[in-house]
């Protein structure tokens, strides 16, 4: 058995006239340890795939393995299981607040106030960290 399947997926949005399919019917298998590759034209629906295979959107039909888990099938916290434990993505862009510390851009993905922090009683034992440099942009992190 593959260690993902993607088998028959629809993805349709809008009603009607308006209905407009990212994927039409989209099949492959990856079987563990193989690299995979997606390719296509601008809105052939390799970003809408890869949202399906890890939990963040979901199919109009068809199915979706991993690991013999039916991803498709599955309800918001067993997304929210499989996303936390299962997946990892790295976005292209990553929208990240500037003016913020890693630390603080991370919080802001928990719902915590961009300029919270996370405070601990200190024991005086704690490892120093390197001093951030903010001075650096982004692409120099």
């Amino acid at each position: 058995m593959a260690y993902i399947e993607f088998k028959d997926v629809i993805k349709a949005y809008g009603e009607g006239d308006a209905r407009i399919h990212a994927l039409d019917g989209a099949s492959f298998t990856v079987e563990r340890g193989e690299l995979a590759i997606i390719l296509g034209a601008s809105g052939a629906g390799k970003t809408t795939a890869l949202n399906i295979l890890g939990g963040m959107d979901t199919v109009t039909s068809g199915s979706v393995t991993v690991d013999g888990r039916d991803v498709s099938s599955a309800n918001e916290a067993q997304l929210v299981e499989y996303r936390r434990a299962d997946v990892g993505f790295v976005f292209q862009f990553y929208n990240l607040v500037p003016n913020l510390t890693a630390l603080e851009n991370v919080g802001t993905a928990f719902g915590r106030p961009a300029a919270a922090r996370i405070h601990r009683p200190r024991t005086g034992k704690e490892p120093q960290a390197a001093p951030v440099r903010r001075a650096h942009g982004r692409a120099r992190l």
